[in-house]
């Protein structure tokens, strides 16, 4: 039983490349990509996947500081001396509390 070649469309069918006894190959016109067009491409897929973890990071961050901001003064008032507690580690928690929760 002889093997047939696919019948492509006049549109898509491109130039004849090899042939034997058996197999008749005819390929697609591939259109050469643009370093530029593939690096902007590569850009804008990291920038995708970064956004999320930058926003996240800012919110968390932002608590962080506004926590400090609040926490650091009313210890501080509560001793009546500066030290460095267990404020510290509550700001931290609170960083990676909201960071997780986001």
């Amino acid at each position: 039983m002889k093997k047939r070649a696919h019948e492509i469309s006049i549109r898509v069918e491109r130039t004849y490349l090899t042939s034997d006894s058996e197999t008749t190959i005819y390929l697609l016109r591939v259109r050469k990509e643009n370093r530029w067009y593939r690096v902007r491409k590569h850009l804008q897929r990291r920038i995708q996947r970064a956004a999320p973890m930058i926003f996240r990071l800012s919110i968390a961050l932002l608590a962080a500081v506004l926590s400090g901001a609040i926490l650091i003064p009313a210890v501080e008032a509560e001793r009546g001396y500066v030290a460095y507690g267990g404020e510290y580690l509550y700001i931290a928690f609170i960083f990676w509390i909201v960071f997780k929760l986001i």
